[in-house]
């Protein structure tokens, strides 16, 4: 079982479409998470309303995920059940540039940053444009995080 994982905002974003490839493993992983005690990871600053949240992984689930969606019914349950932990956005200095050097994207830079700062150095990722399998394998080398997709990740949650 695990104490907490970073999710990207791709898994969600598919558990609201139904023909995307990856829906039913997002939504099964997503209804595993909500029976586990599994916190989610998020950077601080994060409300689940949108006035308040200053959290750039809070930012990226407000703009992407529909109201009503199962996605933002799951985050904001765990909001509501304390279960969504703030953790700090910034790596130590060394493993700040080690994630710069690998990713580009500098809201992917905060998504590992935060996993890396996290308990069980997870993130659930179905982007493989930024997160490419010699890259995950590299981040797992390196750095110590698994970047796994939600059919992987789920059997951990029970």
């Amino acid at each position: 079982m695990l104490n907490d994982l970073v999710i990207d905002t791709n898994v969600l974003v598919h558990a609201q479409n139904p023909s995307e490839q990856r829906f039913s493993a997002s939504t099964r992983f997503l209804s595993a998470l909500l029976d586990a005690p599994t916190v989610l990871c998020v950077d601080h600053g994060f409300a689940c309303d949108e006035a308040q949240n200053r959290s750039h992984i809070g930012t990226e689930y407000l703009q992407n995920l529909r109201a009503g969606s199962f996605a933002l019914q799951v985050v904001a349950t765990l909001a509501g059940s304390g279960r969504v932990r703030q953790v700090e956005r910034r790596a130590p200095q060394a493993t700040a540039r080690q994630i710069n050097q690998l990713l580009r994207n500098r809201f992917d830079r905060i998504f590992l940053s935060v996993a890396f700062n996290s308990t069980e150095r997870i993130l659930v990722s179905h982007d493989f444009q930024d997160f490419q399998l010699p890259k995950r394998q590299t981040i797992r080398q390196t750095l110590n995080v698994r970047v796994i997709e939600a059919h992987v990740c789920a059997p951990e949650l029970t």
